[in-house]
């Protein structure tokens, strides 16, 4: 987790790839992505596959496919009942529930996106003659 104070534009997200997500990264990897154009940079991309992992992206308006958008719910749902003040409460706050958060749930996500991403099957190009 990386946290930045304004907009996050293709030079805060490629410096969060390169100095946190990239030091993690082990061969083989699978880096799932939605389809924000920060994402698809040639600079993020290469920087992964430098890193020896794969990006990959997942179709477009398909948060159930990510299971950093359940993560981020359960985030969410738990920052809300704390009800904090300041933002300086935040980060410390943040990183906590994020590192308390269960390796049970974790899975689970991945699992229920899994099974989401099985039910999903694409639509047949048309073919017209």
């Amino acid at each position: 987790v990386m946290t930045h104070r304004g907009a996050v534009n293709a030079r805060v997200f490629l410096r969060f790839i390169k100095r946190r997500l990239v030091p993690s990264l082990r061969g083989g990897d699978i880096v799932v992505m939605d389809n924000l154009h920060l994402h698809r940079s040639r600079a993020v991309r290469d920087a992964i596959w430098d890193a020896g992992a794969l990006p990959l992206h997942l179709p477009t308006y398909s948060p159930e496919l990510n299971p950093i958008e359940l993560l981020w719910a359960d985030i969410k749902r738990r920052l809300r009942a704390l009800s904090l003040d300041t933002r300086e409460e935040l980060a410390p706050v943040l990183n906590r529930l994020r590192a308390s958060t269960p390796i049970a749930n974790i899975s689970g996500w991945f699992r229920y996106s899994l099974e989401r991403a099985r039910l999903t099957k694409p639509s047949a190009p048309s073919c017209r003659a």
